[in-house]
């Protein structure tokens, strides 16, 4: 991401905080992944519960990290990563899995904010790159483009159900 001279959320929301989520959390953050599905129309392919999010992500040996984002103390959005490692940097990668704001908090610096600490994150542990996926008609394709990302021209994701 490019850097900001100024804070990137200066007028924009009142009382932001992010902080590492909480084994308390997981319904709130069951509820943020199912609404994401839900606006991608995914939904049908939606496999997560609270209890796996429970032993994977907040049990011995975690899985992922959440983030979560709050506005005047409610939950606002979320970022869900891991690490990955990359033999052509010889470094760890932080990995993107889910990054959602709830509609009411849209367009008021929460996924800027989540991006600069994931960024920040990366960084403290001497990652190399960030990466996700992005569906092509999102409108935040624009965003992140703004911040600095690029889509990969000459890589594209492939997967095989298991």
């Amino acid at each position: 991401m490019r850097p900001t001279r100024k804070p990137a959320l200066k007028g924009r929301v009142n009382e932001l905080e992010i902080r590492p989520a909480t084994h308390q959390e997981i319904p709130v953050i069951y509820g943020m992944l199912r609404a994401s599905a839900v606006e991608q129309g995914g939904l049908a392919s939606f496999c997560a519960t609270k209890q796996n999010l429970a032993e994977d992500g907040f049990g011995p040996g975690p899985r992922f990290h959440v983030l979560l984002a709050s506005a005047g103390g409610k939950p606002a959005g979320l970022a869900l990563y891991f690490y990955i490692y990359s033999t052509w940097t010889s470094r760890n990668g932080l990995y993107l899995e889910d990054l959602y704001i709830k509609p009411r908090y849209r367009k008021q610096g929460l996924a800027r904010a989540l991006m600069e600490r994931l960024q920040a994150i990366a960084v403290e542990n001497g990652c190399g790159r960030m990466m996700w996926l992005v569906l092509r008609d999102n409108p935040a394709v624009g965003f992140y483009r703004s911040i600095g990302a690029a889509a990969l021209k000459d890589w594209m994701p492939m997967q095989m159900k298991i």
